[in-house]
């Protein structure tokens, strides 16, 4: 998420709040099987994957009349968990727009205020989705699920 800065970007230019969310249970929704590493379809996913950036991967849910084999959602709850909002810094009214930058060599180091604004937000919003996480994982709703085998993983 250390890349993924849009959002509150947007976020601080509309003047609008940043809501941390989280969902459990969305991982049991489809189950993933796993593909050998020396397979041919393996192979094949890592010349997609080189080609074209990403890869579909072999996924199964239910259909219709039987509970598996099929490509809809397997019947599961999900849990929506909504935190506390983060308000959107003051910005003076005749401000101009706001426009961070960065240095092209090294994406994190700032080269405006703007630019150390959206980080320090972006940080908030980091803290406050991991304290959301910290303070609902062991909640008595929360059973943990199929696939739950780790801890909270942000992606960079």
């Amino acid at each position: 998420m250390e890349k993924r800065k849009g959002f509150v970007r947007e976020a601080i230019a509309a003047g609008a709040s940043l809501v941390p969310v989280l969902a459990y249970g969305e991982n049991d929704v489809y189950q993933v099987s796993e593909i050998a590493p020396d397979s041919a379809a393996a192979a094949f996913a890592g010349f997609v994957k080189r080609r074209f950036g990403f890869v579909i991967p072999r996924f199964s849910g239910r259909t219709i009349f039987y509970k598996g084999g099929g490509m809809m959602p397997n019947r599961v709850p999900i849990t929506c968990v909504v935190g506390r909002p983060i308000p959107p810094p003051p910005r003076p009214a005749g401000a101009p727009p706001f426009a961070p930058l960065f240095d092209k060599a090294d994406k994190s180091r700032p080269l405006n205020d703007d630019a150390q604004l959206l980080n320090t937000q972006h940080r908030a919003y980091i803290d406050a989705l991991t304290e959301l996480y910290q303070s609902t994982k062991n909640a008595p709703w929360n059973r943990p699920g199929l696939c739950r085998t780790e801890s909270l993983e942000l992606l960079k």
